[in-house]
Formats: structure tokens, sequence, C-alpha cells
């Protein structure tokens, strides 16, 4: 009961949370939906499967993800990689119907490049999760987030039901907005980019306004 009344009592850390909650519900969202989308989109589902495995390997294996945490920060991360996902599923909407090969669409080949982004942001996430969350909460934090995601998993699979029903672009394009609302989302959350883990909330928000983290670098330097 006295963690939830922190929350409360320090508004910057419900932010984040509630942020980071969303993040995950969105990621396992897309995820799941769009391992449900390769029988619905393409004809070649067992290739498509691979393929997106493929792709979460380059994300991951390939130093795909470091790089862009290492020069662009853990939030901004965050924002690239939903941001790429909603770009790629955008890009499918006008290339639906064109036909490479007789069982591969443009749209299905395009919509392959959104597992690098979507492996990436699952990493992403649970690294920003980790850093912005105090010591004293982060049980129940990465718990709520986890939640969340369970919430997301359950919904992705449902939506790709409706590529049976309406155009399969308007589907594309509600799996785009999907991505891209979290990317937005994540400008308005804390950056743990350079900053020491909390290990309470008062630690978090000392870190996270201008002064208290000089302070902080100062007393280090003492």
């Amino acid at each position: 009961l006295g963690q939830i009344k922190d929350f409360i009592k320090h508004p910057i850390m419900l932010k984040n949370t509630v942020i980071l909650m969303v993040c995950w519900m969105m990621i396992s969202c897309v995820s799941y939906g769009l391992l449900f989308s390769w029988g619905k989109i393409g004809a070649d589902i067992y290739t498509s499967i691979l393929l997106g495995t493929v792709g979460s390997f380059i994300a991951k294996g390939s130093g795909m993800l470091y790089f862009i945490i290492h020069h662009f920060g853990r939030k901004n991360a965050v924002v690239i990689n939903f941001a790429g996902a909603a770009a790629v599923f955008f890009l499918a909407i006008p290339c639906y119907g064109v036909h490479l090969t007789g069982t591969w669409r443009l749209d299905h080949v395009i919509c392959l490049f959104a597992s690098p982004f979507m492996s990436g942001v699952w990493g992403s996430v649970a690294l920003l999760t980790k850093e912005l969350s105090p010591t004293s909460h982060r049980g129940m934090i990465y718990c709520m987030g986890s939640a969340s995601a369970r919430i997301g998993a359950f919904v992705g699979p449902y939506l790709t039901l409706l590529y049976n029903h309406i155009d399969p672009r308007i589907v594309l394009a509600i799996f785009g907005g999907i991505a891209a609302f979290p990317a937005f989302l994540a400008f308005f959350n804390s950056d743990s980019t350079g900053k020491p883990i909390p290990s309470t909330p008062e630690d978090l928000l000392q870190l996270h306004s201008e002064t208290g983290h000089k302070k902080l670098q100062n007393d280090d330097d003492d």
C-alpha cells in the first residue's frame, strides 16, 4: 500500500510508469498481431515467420539495437523503433495488391521490415523501464508493465481477424497507428541516458530535475 501511495506522492514516477505501461501494451499488441498476420497478408506463412525471425535477430544479434541506444540514447531508441515500425506499416498501405510473384506481394515484403524494429523496441523499453524504476519499486513497475503487455498480447491476434471483414489497408493503418502512438508518447517520458539508476522515488525526482542532477554530479566529484 505504501508503494502505491508513492505514485501519488511522486507524479514523475506515475507519469513514467503510465507511459511505459502503454509502451509495453502497444509492443505486445503489434508484435503478436504481426505474428498472426502472416497468413492473412501473405500466402507463404512459413517463410514469412522464418524471415520475421531473421529480422528479430538482425535487431539484436547484429548490434543494430546497441548502435541506436548508444548513439541516440535510451528514450530516443524507444521513439526510433516505434516510429520505424509505424513507418513500415504506413508504407505498406499504398503498396497493397502489387504482386511480385505468385505468392508474394509488395506490402507483404515491406511488413517483414517491421520485425527488426519490434524486436528492438522490446529491448529498448525493457532497458528504459529498468533504469527509470527506483530500486524500491522496480518489481512492482515491471509487473505493471508485464500485465499491460498481456492485454496487448490478447488484443493483437484478434485485430488480425479484421483482415477477413474490412479492407486490409485499414488493418495496416490500425497497426501503424498503434505503433505511432507510443512513439509520440515516449517524447514525454524521462530519459535515463547518462544517469545513475535511482534507489528511491526521491532519487528519481532529483535525477530528472536539472538542478538535482547537477547536485548529484558535484557530490560524486567530491
